[in-house]
Parts: structure tokens; sequence; C-alpha cells
């Protein structure tokens, strides 16, 4: 098994390596396998964006009050190995809450909380003159998207999916599937903020079912409970 896999298998529990990876060759049959999505027509996007100020503003008062962990402290995903240079506040995974999180977040939470098909919110803060290395998501019935929140330099921050490279922005969104091979890097002298939240990939029936079946059983694994344990401790 490659790294992609294993990264899958670790990750997403519940349904097996076969039934899994079959229904992600049916979700790239119907969905497509673009790697960014337009965001401009989607309401739940521009709800985001209208209350970025909320979230920035809550956002500060959390880094002045509170240290925010590192990944790998909460985390035993082997997909990314950096050390202590990309934080993570994890608010949501896999439609588990994080109370202890939340609480400390009420106005980010209440936002997240309105729209249902969010299923993991957490703010990504990735420290001055580093990098996220190249790795896959683990489960493409979800696309990721990126809120922008800190950007000290958009020109010396950015991302890769697949061949596509694209930058982030305050306030503005970028939406992908993160199952394509991606990394980031911030290459300024500040560190970079964005809400990094996790939607349910719209389908047609039947798929939309089986989806919501495996986010379902995704939140019910060790890895998801394993990480809320140690937010809470």
């Amino acid at each position: 098994m490659d790294n992609h896999n294993t990264i899958k298998n670790t990750s997403l529990g519940g349904l097996s390596f076969r039934i899994r990876t079959w229904f992600e060759q049916k979700i790239r049959q119907v969905d497509g396998n673009r790697e960014f999505y337009e965001t401009q027509d989607l309401a739940w996007v521009k709800k985001l964006e209208n209350k970025c100020s909320v979230i920035q503003e809550e956002l500060h008062a959390l880094l002045e009050q509170h240290a925010v962990p590192d990944w790998e402290a909460i985390s035993q995903d082997p997909s990314v190995k950096i050390g202590k240079d990309w934080k993570t506040f994890v608010l949501y995974l896999y439609g588990e809450k994080m109370d202890t999180n939340c609480r400390k977040c009420p106005q980010t939470t209440a936002i997240i909380e309105s729209i249902p098909t969010i299923k993991t919110a957490w703010f990504s803060l990735l420290e001055a003159g580093k990098n996220i290395p190249p790795h896959y998501g683990p489960y493409n019935g979800v696309l990721r998207y990126h809120l922008g929140l800190y950007v000290p330099e958009p020109e010396l921050c950015g991302i890769q999916v697949g061949e596509t490279i694209r930058g982030w922005e305050e306030g503005k969104s970028l939406l992908f599937d993160d199952t394509h091979l991606h990394w980031v890097w911030n290459n300024s002298d500040k560190r970079r903020v964005i809400l990094f939240v996790d939607v349910v990939r719209p389908l047609p029936f039947p798929y939309n079912l089986i989806n919501k079946l495996a986010i379902g059983m995704g939140k019910r694994t060790d890895f998801v409970q394993d990480i809320k344990k140690k937010i809470d401790d």
C-alpha cells in the first residue's frame, strides 16, 4: 500500500478500504476530477466572507489569550510531519464538535453551525518561512475550503493543488479537492492564518446518502475521538 492509501486508511475508518476506494472512484465519475471549484455563486461562501471581520476579531482575541497547539501534538495523522510550524485550533472534525475549543470561539462556532454542510472547521496557522509538505487528503466526499484571515504578503504565500497554484487574500475564498496531491508555503516573515473548512460535496441520489453515511462513520473513528480527548485534556 502506498503512502496515499496508508493515509486514507488511517484517517477515515468505518467503511472498508476497498469499498471506500470504489466509492471515491464513483464520486470522480459523477462529479469530475477538478482541482479547484468556483465559489462566487455559493450562498454559504458569501456568508463566511461577509462574517470575516467577526471571525478575525475572535481569532485575534484567541491568540492573545490562549496557546494554539501544533497539529502533531493532537493528531497521529501520518500525512503531515512538520513539528511545531503548523498549528491548529480545531472546532469541528468530521461533524464531531470540540466543545472545549468552541466555547472559546462562540461567534465563529455559531457561524459554522448555521451552515449544515460544514463538517470540519479549524484555524490553521502556518509560521513565517515554513511550508506544509506535499500530501493527500483522506476522502473526496468532502471539499476543502479556505477563508483568508491573516495573509501578510499574498505574493509570498500560496498553495498548489495538482498542477494548479493559487494564493489567499484576506476575506476571500478557495475551494478545492484535497485528495489531489497538494502543498502549502508561507515565504513571508509573518504568520499566515486561514479558516480551514471541509464541506459535504454535493452529489446526486443515491451517492449523497452513501456519502452521508461515510462521513458519519468517520466521526466515530479512533482518529477523531483521540483528537477530541487530547483537546479536552
